[in-house]
């Protein structure tokens, strides 16, 4: 363990040599998004209900969709998610709404201090994305935005599989072993602790940093909640990670 400028960090950010990350949620506001749109189709409904109560709707419906059909794509499987959160609710998915999450998610724009800090670590670290998403909205819609050389992206229509499942991360590592890293060396940052944090971990990465980018906010949000443990350290933003990472290296004995 470290000590920078008195925050408590359990692993030395400097002895890893990549840096994978999950996107939408981390390094992409999509809940914003996500629920401004589950909360108009809502309003269309003439249902009363919040904007985290969608959200929480939201990560159940997921949850039960991927885990049921690993291979589908996303697409689809946000098709499933409005359909089931409307049966939650007693409303069947007019066709004009069908693709009102997948249109949300596509206009999802990188969180403020997401591009400036991924040029800042790309200098030290390659870098990586595992998502749960399809080939086409990542590549069009989202990389484009993230302005910075990727070394690997790992998508679910890759994979056939949805995080928190093995095979986001084991393409990873086989990608970065080939490239010379140990397992030691991969680490993994997410905002969803249990899709990230717990599963990286689980699955042979060196470390995992939870990237806490909702906190403070009301419910638990698009993502199937699980509680901290499994991070190595937590950091609200990644300009906190950057920061972290230059004060280590100045602190490092040159």
């Amino acid at each position: 363990m470290t000590i920078v400028q008195g925050k408590k960090v359990m692993i030395k950010l400097t002895a890893f040599r990549s840096m994978t990350f999950d996107c939408y949620g981390t390094l992409v506001d999509w809940e914003t998004p996500v629920g401004r749109a589950l909360k108009s189709w809502s309003e269309r409904e003439g249902l009363n209900t919040t904007e985290h109560q969608l959200l929480e709707l939201f990560a159940q419906s997921e949850w039960i969709n991927e885990r049921a059909r690993p291979a589908q794509l996303y697409s689809e499987v946000l098709r499933r998610n409005l359909a089931g959160i409307a049966e939650r609710l007693g409303r069947t998915v007019k066709s004009a709404d069908q693709d009102i999450l997948l249109e949300a998610v596509r206009t999802s724009e990188p969180f403020k201090d997401t591009v400036a800090a991924l040029k800042y670590l790309k200098q030290y670290y390659k870098l990586g994305i595992l998502s749960n998403i399809d080939n086409e909205t990542v590549f069009d819609h989202t990389i484009p935005k993230l302005d910075v050389e990727w070394d690997l992206v790992v998508t679910a229509e890759n994979v056939g599989a949805y995080k928190p499942d093995r095979p986001h991360f084991a393409a990873a590592m086989d990608i970065l072993e080939k490239a010379g890293l140990r397992r030691s060396e991969m680490l993994h940052l997410g905002q969803a602790v249990l899709h990230d944090c717990c599963a990286s971990k689980a699955f042979g990465f060196g470390g995992a940093i939870w990237v806490d980018r909702y906190s403070g906010k009301e419910g638990t949000g698009a993502v199937l909640f699980a509680a901290a443990g499994c991070e190595d350290l937590k950091v609200g933003s990644l300009q906190e990670l950057a920061d972290l990472h230059r004060q280590e290296v100045r602190a490092s004995p040159s």
